[in-house]
């Protein structure tokens, strides 16, 4: 195809359960000698097909610019960056192109190909993915789902931080095995704001920006706090954060409660990465493998005060709700 490259031209990483065979050169990702890769990036100079239809569009609220969009049609999934570039991922997941934008930050592009573009990719691939953070606690996989700014993150470096095995940060990949659900390391660093970061005893100015127009910075997972691990874990329980306001939680502990059985697809179907966009085999792979989640994982709600100050409080509770179950 147009723009592919020999395969002794390309540098293959290791992440996120696969391997990535592409022209570019990457930081943080670790190589690996293997041949085989599951997706490949390169570049591309001719024109990208039809976009097809726009599933999600931000603007720049001052000047009214588009600077973020993401589109499908019958070719795969477009997702464009104003500053970063455009990346046409294939129908079937296993090749995308990228053209980038000038003066595209290096950081920045890797870590949109190592988020959300390899999501996408998955996803057509058939992988299911939550959004979700994970820990390992006694050998079982934990996860806990929530809307975006409700701590997912800050919980799992809590949990990293009093040496637990990080396994993800806002994407968990799921899949089958047998007749249990397992899940594996996914992106290899956590992303916190600075409140966050100075909550947890460090200091904000010691670790970088996530993107260099954003605010959160990461951590890699393994260097300071817990271990980054590559084998498979068995999801043992999903939490679904439920947090209270500080000022309307003073006074009461952290609780558990099991999520109804009519219930549970349904909050299931809600925790799934970039939900708002399934459409097709995307969304058919995941209402494949949700009845059995609802069977072989324990769902509950966590209810719990939305402070720093309760973070070790709901470990607590977490790890012996895990260990009584």
């Amino acid at each position: 195809m147009p723009g592919d490259l020999d395969s002794a031209d390309l540098r293959i990483y290791e992440f996120n359960g696969l391997r990535l065979a592409t022209d570019l050169s990457f930081d943080n990702l670790v190589p690996t000698p293997s041949p085989n890769a599951s997706i490949t990036l390169l570049a591309r100079s001719l024109p990208f097909p039809d976009p097809g239809i726009i599933l999600r569009e931000f603007v720049e609220i001052q000047t009214g610019s588009v600077f973020f969009r993401l589109s499908e049609g019958a070719q795969g999934i477009q997702y464009w960056n104003s500053s970063v570039g455009l990346f046409w991922i294939e129908a079937t997941g296993d090749r995308v192109w990228y053209n980038l934008a000038d003066g595209a930050d290096r950081g920045d592009i890797e870590h949109l190909v190592a988020s959300h573009v390899i999501s996408f990719a998955l996803q057509l691939q058939g992988r299911v993915l939550l959004h979700a953070s994970s820990v390992a606690i006694d050998g079982k996989a934990v996860a806990f789902s929530a809307p975006s700014g409700t701590g997912k993150s800050t919980i799992a470096a809590a949990f990293g931080r009093r040496g637990f095995e990080v396994l993800s940060d806002d994407i968990v990949p799921i899949y089958q095995l047998e007749n249990e659900v397992f899940t594996n390391s996914y992106l290899q660093s956590i992303r916190l704001w600075d409140d966050s970061i100075s909550a947890l005893g460090e200091d904000p100015r010691e670790h970088d920006l996530v993107l260099s127009n954003f605010e959160k910075r990461r951590f890699n997972a393994g260097s300071r706090w817990g271990s980054l691990v590559a084998n498979a874990y068995r999801i043992h329980s999903i939490y679904l954060l439920r947090p209270a306001p500080a000022a309307e939680g003073t006074g009461f502990e952290v609780s558990f409660e099991d999520v109804r059985d009519t219930k549970r697809v349904i909050e299931l179907m809600g925790c799934m990465y970039m939900r708002s966009t399934l459409r097709g085999s995307r969304a058919a792979s995941a209402f494949r493998l949700l009845p059995l989640v609802t069977q072989a994982v324990r769902t509950r709600y966590a209810r719990y005060p939305l402070s720093y100050d309760s973070a070790d409080r709901l470990i607590d509770a977490v790890i012996a709700d895990v260990s009584e179950s």
